[in-house]
């Protein structure tokens, strides 16, 4: 697909994202499942346990596990294409090298949820553990320092801050 043809079906994905959100919201919202939840503000369980349990389940931890296998799966594929065409000698584009690091994201996607999940599957059974509940706040929280990393090792990224910090001609003189 071109990048024209993606433009053109730009209703088409706001309207399955933002379809698929109110779908899942309204339930949720009907059976009166929102509220604080130990620090989160969210389905919580205070009111109806096993309802608010499911509509945890149905409306974020499994899309979120759905999604990320499905990103990880694109990835993979993409990235073994990718060494496959440069184990042939073929000399790649810039962009093309950076699509294939690009299978980092859903990796962080994956680390930092799994602890969350496995906190929110070990509340069905039993009362929270302490350490898992840290481990879900301290994981869940740092999706946004795991991107920046990932971004800023990058090259071009990299390149821009040898740039800034040692000067304009910084990769001529290496």
């Amino acid at each position: 697909r071109t990048l024209a043809q993606l433009d053109a079906d730009y209703w088409k994905i706001h309207a399955v994202v933002w379809g698929t959100t109110v779908l899942l919201a309204i339930p949720a919202a009907a059976s009166r499942n929102y509220g604080e939840t130990a620090g989160w503000c969210w389905i919580t369980v205070h009111r109806r346990e096993a309802l608010g349990t499911a509509w945890r389940f149905v409306c974020f931890y499994i899309p979120l596990w759905f999604i990320a296998a499905y990103n990880l799966r694109v990835f993979w594929v993409v990235r073994s294409q990718v060494k496959q065409i440069s184990a042939n000698g073929a000399a790649l584009p810039r962009s093309v090298q950076a699509l294939a690091r690009m299978v980092w994201y859903p990796v962080v996607l994956v680390i930092c949820y799994i602890f969350g999940t496995i906190n929110r599957i070990q509340n069905i059974f039993s009362p929270p553990i302490y350490e898992i509940v840290i481990l879900h706040a301290l994981f869940q929280s740092s999706q946004g320092i795991g991107n920046a990393i990932v971004y800023g090792t990058t090259p071009s990224v990299q390149e821009a801050l040898g740039e800034m910090v040692y000067g304009k001609n910084s990769a001529q003189q290496k």
